[in-house]
């Protein structure tokens, strides 16, 4: 017995030894790859806390997680030059650690934000902020050099972001604060199944000058399952909130060519009326908890059909 927990005293400690070793040894090698794709990929200003650049295998042992704070983008495009696109208080990456060891491309396996916020702007010529990647002008099989990175996401997260979507061709306008989500599938293989939740509670959204949510909260806990080679998304389990408004969809869209075809059906979880009456901004609803309520209603419906 003694000898035994000796030995495993002493695999343990060599195990603890080589997880506080081994992110040292890569260090300087995932920076530098982390960098040149940046200045080969981004049409635009980026910065980070260099001091910051961390790697542990503590975070997500057997994953190499690589951590990265005050992190900001900003374009360069004419329309938008100076508009900040992007800034987190952390990001962070998950590595498989055999895939930095062997030399080969690096397989990232997960993706975190923290305090994201992310701004996406639409001008009224319908030019979008976001194209910010070099056209590709390579005619030459992309070669193992020239890809560095294997984007495998198992899993991402983020924590108490900021997301607005500004679209001035509509004109709409949406800002979701206190944003939180949660995503997990393999979104590398052709068919996967799509799991997330997501909730802000603090959601605005304006459309044509009229304003139609303002501080409710929505939440999404939903599953689909994707067919890539066929474009085939179909809901399964879930459930959409609005307050306390609960509906859920079922059915799939299909988008093999430039048509969409939907075969849809939404219902709503629950039928109070006074969980309609949730949906009113809370600024309007000083005495919502004094108001008195009877009857049911019914919200179920379908969409059927192509959109072209």
């Amino acid at each position: 017995m003694k000898k035994f927990l000796k030995i495993s005293g002493i695999t343990i400690g060599v195990l603890l030894l080589a997880m506080l070793i081994l992110p040292f040894l890569f260090k300087d090698k995932i920076k530098g790859i982390i960098d040149k794709q940046i200045s080969k990929n981004i049409n635009g200003k980026v910065w980070y806390n260099s001091e910051s650049f961390s790697l542990s295998l503590f975070s997500h042992f057997p994953n190499l997680t690589v951590s990265l704070k005050d992190i900001g983008l900003m374009s360069n495009a004419e329309e938008f030059k100076g508009d900040t696109l992007f800034t987190t208080k952390e990001f962070s990456l998950t590595i498989d650690i055999m895939s930095v060891i062997s030399g080969d491309q690096m397989k990232i396996k997960g993706v975190f934000l923290d305090q994201p916020k992310v701004v996406t702007i639409v001008d009224k010529s319908g030019k979008m902020s976001w194209d910010i990647t070099y056209p590709d002008t390579t005619t030459k099989a992309p070669t193992e050099e020239s890809r560095p990175l294997n984007i495998s996401i198992d899993k991402w997260e983020i924590k108490d972001g900021i997301i607005i979507y500004d679209d001035q061709t509509m004109p709409m306008y949406a800002e979701l604060k206190h944003f939180d989500h949660i995503g997990s599938g393999d979104i590398t293989a052709d068919i996967y199944d799509l799991k997330t939740y997501t909730k802000s509670t603090n959601v605005l959204v304006e459309y044509g000058g009229t304003t139609y949510l303002s501080g409710q909260t929505i939440t999404a806990d939903a599953a689909m399952n994707i067919d890539l080679g066929k474009s085939i998304y179909k809901f399964l389990d879930n459930e959409f909130a609005v307050n306390d408004f609960k509906f859920g969809f079922d059915g799939s869209v299909e988008m093999p060519t430039n048509d969409i075809k939907m075969n849809i059906t939404y219902k709503a979880k629950e039928t109070n009326f006074k969980n309609l009456l949730s949906l009113v901004p809370a600024v309007y609803n000083k005495d919502f908890d004094k108001v008195k309520t009877d009857g049911s209603i019914g919200f179920d419906g379908y969409v059927k059909g192509v959109y072209n």
